[in-house]
């Protein structure tokens, strides 16, 4: 089977840029909505292919806009599956392992591990959900306290200082002196360290397995997430 453009489309879906922005467009409500959308088509009848082909002409615009990511990736799917190959194992260079492993496992009932598929999504974006409204409140505060920390340490103890020196300082001065260098120095690197940290540990709720995850469920946030 031909398809209209598809030396133009595979120029600007193929290479690094062109997977990314198929993968971000991916998102986790996206593939909710597009596993119970080709689980509602098949359930009707509509062979897979064509199921494909109508998910690409809705996700295009009805061929007018084919290098919108999502049509990428539906057009990149159909043909493939055009090809002969299996819907969960062309999903696998797409979507999260669990997800594309069940859709395989349940080929002879397409739909119904679809749905299930978008079963286990929709339970993933609950407990990210849960996740992030639980690290959230502490988040606020810390960086809350961060910022009055760093406000003390630029307006008021400077102020202070034009009074007395720092080096004569004794007692809780001195503490909030040092308190105050430490801040000025150290409150940058710390506060993208932290910010850095809260992402990976969001990112690898889903992706990390292995012995050290199992070791790590047992303390937030993947105890939630468990």
């Amino acid at each position: 089977m031909t398809f209209p453009g598809i030396s133009e489309r595979l120029s600007i879906g193929e290479g690094a840029s062109g997977r990314l922005r198929i993968r971000l467009a991916l998102s986790l409500k996206v593939r909710l909505r597009l596993y119970r959308k080709l689980a509602s088509l098949l359930r009707t009848g509509m062979p897979l292919p064509k199921a494909l082909d109508t998910l690409w002409r809705v996700a295009s615009d009805d061929g007018r806009r084919p290098h919108l990511p999502l049509a990428l990736a539906t057009d990149r799917w159909r043909r493939q599956v055009y090809d002969g190959n299996s819907i969960g194992r062309i999903l696998a260079d797409w979507v999260p392992d669990r997800e594309w492993m069940m859709v395989e496992a349940g080929s002879g009932n397409l739909a119904e591990a679809l749905e299930d598929a978008a079963a286990l999504t929709e339970t993933s974006r609950r407990m990210v959900a849960a996740v992030i409204g639980a690290i959230a409140y502490p988040t606020f505060l810390v960086v809350l306290l961060g910022i009055i920390l760093w406000i003390f340490s630029v307006q008021a103890i400077p102020a202070f200082a034009q009074v007395k020196p720092m080096e004569q300082w004794t007692g809780l001065a001195a503490a909030m002196a040092v308190m105050s260098q430490l801040v000025h120095a150290g409150l940058l690197p710390l506060a993208t360290a932290a910010a850095l940290a809260v992402a990976l540990a969001l990112w690898s709720l889903s992706r990390w397995t292995g012995a050290w995850r199992s070791q790590f469920d047992r303390f937030g946030p993947w105890s939630l997430y468990r």
